[in-house]
């Protein structure tokens, strides 16, 4: 793999069944992306998610029309802990203009920058943001009520 294979690539993070790069992969081959090791990648109704070996879920991708969003706190018996970048975004789900709200469950403990990053109303299981989350998490006009689920 070459160096900055993925330039640019905002929405890119990498699931793979490897417990490491290969050899002679270029140092930087991922542009500072996630790289997931010994993972697998499954779908669940309206979500894309991975499962890492260390026993925990991470939605990378939303990709329903609902108007009404409840992330599930478990996918495949496994706590939701992470929010990937643009998992909710209108850029890639076109069906996201219509959301009113979504709820976030307490065993969520990272979102990655612009992890839902759609203008609605947010209800957080969390009495408080946890350290986890990154500062832009949430889109600019966002709603976001604290220890409501």
């Amino acid at each position: 793999m070459q160096e900055n294979a993925f330039y640019n690539c905002n929405r890119a993070f990498f699931a793979t069944e490897l417990v490491a790069d290969f050899i002679n992969w270029a140092e930087g081959w991922n542009n500072d992306r996630p790289v997931y090791y010994n993972a697998q990648v499954f779908v669940d109704g309206n979500f894309e998610y991975i499962v890492v070996d260390e026993g925990y879920a991470i939605i990378s991708l939303y990709f329903g029309n609902e108007t009404d969003i409840n992330i599930p706190g478990k996918l495949s018996g496994v706590d939701v802990r992470i929010i990937e970048s643009y998992a909710f975004s209108i850029e890639y789900n076109g069906n996201l203009d219509d959301v009113q709200s979504i709820r976030i469950p307490a065993s969520v403990e990272v979102i990655k920058k612009d992890g839902i990053k759609l203008d609605t109303t947010i209800y957080c299981a969390a009495a408080k943001k946890p350290g986890g989350w990154e500062q832009n998490w949430a889109g600019y006009n966002a709603i976001i009520t604290w220890g409501e689920y």
